[in-house]
């Protein structure tokens, strides 16, 4: 993750206002609907875009995942388009079959590879 920012949970109020990812389906759920106790779409703010920090992301979600209880072994996400598919294709996300927009990583995958690194 980039030195220079931090995960926290939201408060109510926060800045959510402000944020923009360039989607109005995953601003407006930002916006309007998220708690700070689930944690099921991740978007990164448009003034903040290639720095790494979606990758952060998904890295921060599989460490919490693998904390879970039960017992978690992979991440899913559904790609709102194309864009978003092939950054969790570059991940290492692989599709499912049935519904190519779907895609799952295992956590063994994810941390295999953060190893290599």
């Amino acid at each position: 993750m980039p030195a220079d920012f931090t995960f926290e949970p939201l408060g109510k109020g926060e800045g959510r206002k402000d944020f923009c990812s360039g989607n109005p389906v995953l601003d407006r759920y930002l916006h309007e609907l998220a708690s700070q106790d689930i944690k099921r779409r991740l978007a990164v703010d448009e003034r903040f875009t290639r720095r790494g920090l979606g990758a952060a992301l998904i890295a921060d979600a599989a460490i919490r995942a693998s904390e879970a209880a039960p017992a978690i072994y992979a991440l899913a996400v559904d790609a709102k388009d194309e864009a978003a598919a092939s950054f969790y294709r570059h991940l290492g996300f692989q599709p499912f079959i049935s519904r190519p927009m779907s895609s799952y990583l295992s956590l063994s995958t994810a941390f295999a590879e953060k190893q290599r690194q």
